[in-house]
C-alpha cells in the first residue's frame, strides 16, 4: 500500500503528512514482524526460523534429566548445534547445572570422577583424621613418626593427603622452632644453640658503648668472628653510628655524607686561599723590607765612607800639622834645628 501510494503525486500537505504516516505505520508493521525474543532479523524468515529454533530448544530440554549429571551433559552437548546467539542462555543455565553437580563431587579441593570415588575419598579422610587426633605431634620424632604411618597407609585417592599435609606443616614448624633463637631463624639447630653462647659475648663486647670511630671500626672488625645472623643487629647499629659520624662536621649532623663532605672541602679551600694570599702578602713585605734594608746599607755604607774619608784627611792634616810644629819646636831649642844634633 505504501508503495502504491508512493507512485501517486500528491500536492497538498495534509496527503503529504499522511502519507508520511502510512510509510512509518507500514515500517513499524515489518519491523515487528521481523521482530523475535526483542531480536530484529534481516527478515520475516529468519526471525520465523529463530522462533523455531528457540523451540526446538526448549522442547530438547524439557526432554533430558535434569536431576542426572549424565543427563544435563547430554543435553549440553545437543545444545551445541544450535546457534551460538540462540542458545548461550541455555548453554548458560546448563553449565551452571554441571557447576553444581562438580561441586558435590569435590572434596579437599579435589574434583572427584563419581560420587562412589568421593564416598571413598571421605572416609580415607576420617580414617587418616582418626589417627592424627590419636597421635601427639608435639615432638619431631612423633610427628615424623605418624607421617611415616599415613605415607605406608593403603590409601586410594587424594582425601587423606589433607592430613598429611598438615603433619608435614606441623614437622616444619617443629624444625624451624628447632632452628630459631632471639627471632633469628639459623640453618641447623645446633647453629641456633651456639648462637645462643655467642649472643651473650656480643652484648659483652657491645656494653663498651663506643662512640668515636676509631673503636666502633674496632668492635664491627670484632664482630666478624661471630655468625653473620646473630651479628648483623648490632652491626647494623654500629654501622649507624658511623653513619653519623661521617655525616658530621663540626657539630653538625647532614643529610648525606657528600653532603658533610663538600662542605668541610669548601671551608679547606676557604682556608688555603687565605693562607695562599697571607702567604703572598707576607713575600711582598718581605721583598720591600729586603729592599729598604739594602738601601739603608748602602746608605750607611756612603756616610761611613764619606765619615771615614773626613777621617783621613784629618789624620793627614793632623800629621802634616805635628810635623810642622816639630820643626818649628826643634827650631826654637836649637838656633840650627835638628841638623844641629849629634848624628
Amino acid at each position: 500500500m505504501a508503495k502504491r501510494l508512493e507512485k501517486r503525486s500528491y500536492r497538498s500537505k495534509s496527503a503529504q503528512a499522511q502519507l508520511v504516516k502510512v510509510k512509518k505505520s507500514a515500517q513499524q508493521l515489518d519491523e515487528k514482524k521481523r521482530t523475535f525474543e526483542g531480536i530484529v532479523y534481516p527478515s520475516v524468515e529468519e526471525a520465523r526460523a529463530a522462533e523455531q529454533e528457540i523451540f526446538d530448544m526448549r522442547s530438547l530440554t524439557q526432554s533430558y534429566d535434569n536431576s542426572t549429571e549424565e543427563g544435563v551433559r547430554a543435553l549440553h552437548t545437543e545444545l551445541q548445534k544450535f546457534s551460538a546467539r540462540l542458545s548461550a542462555p541455555f548453554v548458560e543455565e546448563v553449565e551452571a547445572r554441571l557447576r553444581k553437580f562438580e561441586e558435590e563431587r569435590t572434596f579437599q579441593g579435589v574434583l572427584y570422577s563419581s560420587q562412589q570415588e568421593i564416598a571413598v575419598a571421605k572416609a580415607e579422610w576420617d580414617k587418616a583424621n582418626d589417627m592424627f587426633q590419636a597421635n601427639a605431634v608435639s615432638s619431631l620424632e612423633d610427628a615424623e613418626a605418624l607421617f611415616a604411618r599415613l605415607k605406608q597407609h593403603p590409601f586410594t585417592t587424594k582425601g587423606p593427603e589433607e592430613v598429611i599435609l598438615r603433619v608435614e606443616k606441623a614437622i616444619v614448624k617443629i624444625q624451624t622452632d628447632q632452628r630459631t633463637y632471639n627471632g633469628v631463624i639459623y640453618e641447623s639447630a645446633d647453629e641456633a644453640a651456639r648462637a645462643k653462647i655467642e649472643l651473650a659475648e656480643i652484648k659483652r663486647i657491645m656494653d663498651t658503648k663506643a662512640t668515636e670511630a676509631s673503636k666502633v671500626r674496632k668492635l664491627l672488625a670484632k664482630l666478624d668472628d661471630f655468625h653473620p645472623k646473630t651479628a648483623e643487629p648490632y652491626k647494623k647499629e654500629l654501622r649507624a653510628i658511623l653513619d653519623k659520624h661521617d655525616r658530621t662536621y663540626k657539630g653538625k649532623e647532614y643529610r648525606t655524607f657528600q653532603e658533610a663532605e663538600q662542605v668541610k672541602v669548601k671551608e679547606l679551600l676557604k682556608k688555603a686561599q687565605n693562607h695562599q694570599k697571607r702567604r703572598d702578602t707576607g713575600i711582598i713585605m718581605k721583598i720591600f723590607l729586603y729592599l729598604l734594608g739594602i738601601g739603608f746599607s748602602l746608605f750607611l755604607i756612603g756616610l761611613l765612607n764619606a765619615i771615614g774619608l773626613v777621617l783621613v784627611c784629618l789624620g793627614y792634616l793632623g800629621y802634616f800639622v805635628s810635623i810642622r810644629e816639630e820643626k818649628k819646636a826643634w827650631k826654637e831649642l836649637t838656633s840650627n834645628g835638628r841638623k844641629a844634633l849629634p848624628k
